[in-house]
Formats: C-alpha cells, sequence, structure tokens
C-alpha cells in the first residue's frame, strides 16, 4: 500500500467534494489530482446537531466515491487534522 512513497517522490493530492444526497445520504467524492495512490484517509463528519463522527475511507482510484447514511443534515466534512500525508485542494 505504502509502494509509492517508498519508491517515489511524490505525495497524493486530493480533492474532497461531499453534498447531502438526501436527508439521510451524504454523498463524498475522493478525486486524486497528481498521481493515484492507495492510502486511508480518515474523514471527519460535523453534523448539524452538533454531533462529529469520524469515517473511515480506503482510496484507490483516481476518482471514487460513496454515499453514506447520516442521522442528521451536515455542515461539513473535513480531513483529519493528523493527515500531514497528502495535500486536499478545497
Amino acid at each position: 500500500m505504502c509502494d509509492q512513497w517508498i519508491h517515489g517522490f511524490l505525495l497524493p493530492e486530493v480533492r474532497l467534494t461531499w453534498q447531502m444526497a438526501d436527508n439521510t445520504h451524504l454523498a463524498i467524492k475522493v478525486e486524486q489530482l497528481g498521481g493515484t495512490f492507495d492510502f486511508p484517509l480518515t474523514l471527519t463528519i460535523y453534523h448539524a446537531d452538533g454531533c462529529i463522527e469520524l469515517f473511515p475511507l480506503v482510496v484507490t482510484k483516481p476518482v471514487g466515491g460513496i454515499v453514506v447514511p447520516v442521522p442528521a443534515p451536515v455542515r461539513r466534512v473535513d480531513t483529519r487534522d493528523d493527515t500531514s500525508l497528502l495535500t486536499v485542494k478545497r
């Protein structure tokens, strides 16, 4: 999973977008902007009711998407603050 970091000089660069698909589902899209890497990515989902949820993903494709059930509307989705091995474009 980490061959690109061991044998290469680049770090993953991703664009994260999201939107509410409906009242109970969140659509998340992760797009790799440089080379294609395999890496784990933990998202922080901030719900409108004040709850915060950590959601782990494994990124393996140039563009990937997932629809996640959520208990309440979402205010914001962000990457974890400890994600320093990639660049996130907004």
